[in-house]
This record gives structure tokens, sequence and C-alpha cells, in this order.
């Protein structure tokens, strides 16, 4: 994994200023994907009880690549070259602190694509990680689609899947298809 990977956001993939960092598993949200979060106590990760703060170093980092992005190539030690000695050793303990394996990189049997498939048959391909929960795929697809989690109903193998539980627990592998259904009031 990159730098640049890390700094997205996990929801969205995006890079934006100010993004808000899980304490529990140091994951990055975006203001916007934070706050269209229902229980900010919880993380939608990892499942465990934690809090957000700002990550002001992801958040310097993340304007020096929207304000200059020669500085930025998709290769960290391209990056090494052009930033000062004292933003490198955060980064690189910021990054240490990140992943625990640090071998890990983008063929990661962990991290792969999931297409969404609605009524009218419009395929969205979504990129996701094995522990992201089915409430994180909600907000990744309200991201392309614009329907908000709350009136999602994802079904995937003939089962309705459950916002709490993970990718892995559903066996969605890479190319899954999975089927959307719009969720009305009172349903």
């Amino acid at each position: 994994m990159d730098l640049l990977e890390y700094l997205q956001c996990v929801v969205c993939r995006e890079l934006k200023p100010n993004p808000q960092e899980t304490k529990c598993c140091n994951k990055l949200f975006c203001l916007e994907c934070f706050q269209s979060l229902t229980n900010t106590r919880v993380c939608s990760i990892c499942q465990q009880e934690t809090s957000f703060v700002e990550n002001t170093f992801a958040s310097q980092l993340i304007n020096i690549k929207l304000s200059d992005d020669s500085m930025f190539e998709d290769d960290f030690n391209i990056i090494r070259t052009n930033l000062p000695q004292t933003i490198l050793n955060r980064a690189s303990n910021y990054l240490s602190r990140m992943t625990p394996n640090s071998d890990r990189n983008r063929s990661d049997p962990n991290a792969f694509y999931i297409t969404i498939l609605n009524l009218e048959d419009r395929r969205i391909k979504i990129f996701v990680e094995k522990s992201d929960t089915i409430k994180i795929i909600k907000y990744k697809f309200e991201q392309k689609d614009g329907t908000a989690p709350e009136h999602q109903r994802l079904i995937f193998r003939g089962k309705q899947l459950e916002d709490h539980l993970t990718i892995s627990h559903y066996k969605i592998e890479t190319d899954s298809v999975i089927h959307f259904v719009k969720r009305y009031n009172g349903s």
C-alpha cells in the first residue's frame, strides 16, 4: 500500500482535506462521509467502540497533494526526494502505525471490486476490502448512486445483508454481484 492509498477516505476513496481518523483502527473518513455516519461512537470498519479525531498530519499531506501534484507520485520513493526530512519521518511513523503488514500492496487479496446491480440493470463497481461492513458498502454505493443507506437493501445469494456484518462473513469475493433493492418507508 502506498501513502496516497492511506490518505484516501475509506468510504469514497477520495482525497479531501480535514479527514477524521478512528482511534481504534486508524482509518480516515473525509468530512462528508464522516457526517453521513449514523453512529460515530462505533467504528463502521472494525465495529469497536471508538472516537474520531481530525488527523492534522494527514490533512497537511492531502493539502500538499492537492496543491502540488508533482510532489506526489504513486511511488513513495519519489515523495522522499521532495519533502523535508521532518515530514518524511512523520510520514514513516504514520505509515508504520497504519500498516501492521507493510508488505501489502495493490494486489492485496483482501481488497477487490464488487458489482452492485440495481433494478434497472445498471452495474456499479465498488472497491471494497474483506473487512468492510455492509454499512460501509452502503455508504460507498451512496457515493456512486445517490441512494441514502437507510433506503438500501442489499441482497447476495438470496439473503438480505445486515449492516453490522462484514463482506468476509457473507463470503463475498472478487467480481461478486450484489443486488440493490430500494427500501421505501415502512419496509
